[in-house]
């Protein structure tokens, strides 16, 4: 029966009208959001805190041995009955190069050990197979990989393989160098994190501070990470967006721009810093560029295709594995360097962190070669 003229009735509404009110579901995406981000900001603050907590005592120790070490044979009479040898008396050119060799020995093998196997499966460890007579020959092969085998003839034609599907998967890679650029930058940021972890030896050696008193300003380099990360750089990003109407990644190359001049000038201000006001004042402004890694990963993903993302992502990944693994040892090298062309005292001690700068600047060369790419403006 059709409705009579004027009636409101349409052929959606119920029959039988119901005076309950209706129950809406109320909307908790945004509250489980806000959770989401709570509980992992709580996490990456007591992990960050943590690792902070570490590196003091733990550098000491290593020192303290290193010391012990050095003294034994140098001068005995230094080492007391009981207790530790006085710090001050561990800050000679000669032990702090040796503790520089073996922090960095340390975090090299740190990296190795705790490497995703798949991005080392190209080489897996041999089980040996021949018998052997010696207890101890025994004992060392069942916990140490071996090489035996190693350069067989189906075992390089497997990593060949492997490697030439890796070429073909990565081409699209080669293929823009926009994103070749925008990659190797994640190189040069995992290298600058090697000089990062010989800050707390640096501020000790150079400023005859104690490791302890050093660790404040690890402390405080922390909580300017939580400002940059939780305050600034959504401030900056709000801003560019809604009173200066960026594109979402023109604003994220302009701040990558900004972030990396941060990175640069605070850097090279660490190392050339003759006192701790201008160190400090340096660690701030190296610290506003601290998120430059992340923008970087936000605008090379625009650069690809969605079908391509997960394997640029892996991408990142080796670049940053072996970033990680060249960092500690190149730290070391140069820092030991320093201590040499310094008598353990002077502007040479900055070295590894000079040389991290000017790794930055010929980074920042790359971001502003790619902001200026015609193919980048157009797409923005």
């Amino acid at each position: 029966m059709a409705p009579t003229e004027g009636s409101d009735i349409e052929e959606a509404d119920p029959f039988l009208p119901s005076d309950e009110p209706q129950l809406t579901r109320p909307d908790t995406s945004n509250k489980r959001r806000f959770r989401i981000t709570v509980l992992a900001f709580i996490f990456v603050f007591f992990i960050e805190a943590g690792i902070g907590m570490v590196v003091a005592p733990m550098t000491r120790l290593q020192e303290a041995i290193v010391c012990r070490q050095y003294y034994s044979t140098a001068d005995p009479s230094v080492i007391p009955s009981r207790g530790e040898i006085a710090e001050d008396l561990c800050k000679n050119d000669i032990i702090q190069s040796e503790l520089a060799l073996v922090r960095g020995l340390s975090d090299l093998f740190d990296g190795l050990v705790g490497e995703d196997p798949e991005t080392l499966n190209l080489f897996p460890p041999q089980t040996p197979t021949r018998p052997t007579s010696s207890y101890e020959m025994d004992d060392f092969e069942a916990r140490s990989p071996t090489f035996t085998g190693f350069f067989d003839g189906s075992r390089i034609s497997r990593i060949m393989k492997k490697l030439s599907s890796l070429r073909k998967a990565a081409d699209f890679i080669f293929k823009d160098s926009n994103v070749l650029i925008l990659l190797l930058t994640f190189f040069v940021y995992k290298i600058s994190r090697g000089a990062a972890s010989f800050f707390i030896q640096y501020v000790s050696t150079r400023y005859h501070w104690t490791l302890a008193n050093a660790n404040y300003l690890i402390s405080m380099r922390s909580f300017l990470n939580i400002v940059v990360f939780t305050a600034i750089l959504p401030a900056a990003a709000w801003y560019l967006v809604h009173k200066k109407g960026f594109a979402p990644r023109e604003k994220d190359l302009f701040l990558a721009k900004m972030s990396v001049l941060a990175l640069l000038i605070g850097t090279i201000g660490i190392g050339l810093s003759a006192s701790i006001f201008p160190l400090i004042v340096s660690i701030i402004i190296q610290t506003t560029g601290m998120g430059f890694a992340y923008l970087i990963r936000s605008i090379i993903t625009t650069l690809v295709e969605a079908r391509q993302v997960a394997r640029l992502f892996v991408g990142i990944t080796i670049i940053e594995t072996l970033g990680g693994l060249v960092a500690a040892p190149l730290s070391a090298a140069l820092f030991s360097w320093g201590l040499h062309l310094g008598g353990g005292a002077g502007p040479w001690l900055g070295l590894p962190h000079m040389a991290t700068g000017v790794m930055f600047g010929l980074t920042a060369a790359g971001v502003w070669w790619v902001a200026s790419s015609k193919s980048l403006r157009v797409a923005i």
